[in-house]
């Protein structure tokens, strides 16, 4: 049987999923879905679940909590500016598009370092693996981040350091592909706007995803 690919305008779901237990929900609207590469954008206002627990963000309780999976979610609206995630099947990252607020300049591409999607029906899953990296607008310098997050998660066993070789070398190779400028990664998505009649996705939860909110802003 075929693949039932989205269609642009389409309101989708985009859930990073730890050991079956959500870590972020992020309706999403697809600009592009097809058998080589999927394109989604999560539009300025769109109110998404984020991991949220009793510390700081980018902290070592942070990286327990996530180990011992007593984290919780965190509902609020996106704001700034919209963004872009841009990936390919059986890709271990996705490139980020991000731009300094509403009609700002782009910012920076950014590497989400992370398992290859799963498409569902509600939308794609998949499951963040910490280390990121931010690569300047011009593409001609580039930087790991969230660095501490890693290394805390191998101190503690969440990760091996089997584990942080191999992300380190998706970064490097994600680096490459994106500084090559060959596409479906390249400069033309720094000129990306959305078609204002794709409207705002609706946050659509799990009974599971709903008990683990611990407030709203």
């Amino acid at each position: 049987m075929g693949v039932d690919y989205f269609k642009p305008g389409d309101h989708v779901v985009v859930r990073d999923i730890d050991r079956g237990k959500s870590r972020a929900v992020a309706p999403s609207v697809v600009v592009q879905d097809g058998p080589d590469l999927t394109v989604t954008f999560i539009p300025v206002g769109t109110e998404v679940l984020i991991l949220g627990g009793d510390w700081e963000p980018h902290s070592r309780e942070q990286v327990q909590s996530i180990n011992d999976k007593t984290w919780f979610l965190r509902q609020y609206p996106w704001r700034g500016q919209g963004a872009l995630r841009v990936t390919q099947p059986d890709t271990p990252w996705s490139m980020g598009v991000f731009w300094n607020g509403p009609g700002g300049a782009l910012s920076s591409w950014y590497v989400n370092l992370e398992q290859p999607q799963v498409r569902a029906e509600y939308g794609f899953s998949t499951h963040d693996e910490m280390l990121d990296v931010l690569i300047a607008p011009d593409r001609k310098s580039w930087g790991w981040k969230d660095e501490d997050e890693l290394a805390e998660a191998v101190r503690i066993g969440y990760f091996s350091s089997k584990d942080e070789r191999r992300l380190r070398e998706n970064g490097l190779a994600a680096v490459e592909r994106i500084q090559s400028g060959e596409p479906p990664f390249d400069m033309s998505w720094a000129n990306f706007k959305p078609d204002p009649e794709w409207g705002i996705p609706s946050l659509v939860i799990t009974d599971e995803e709903r008990a683990l909110i611990v407030d709203k802003e």
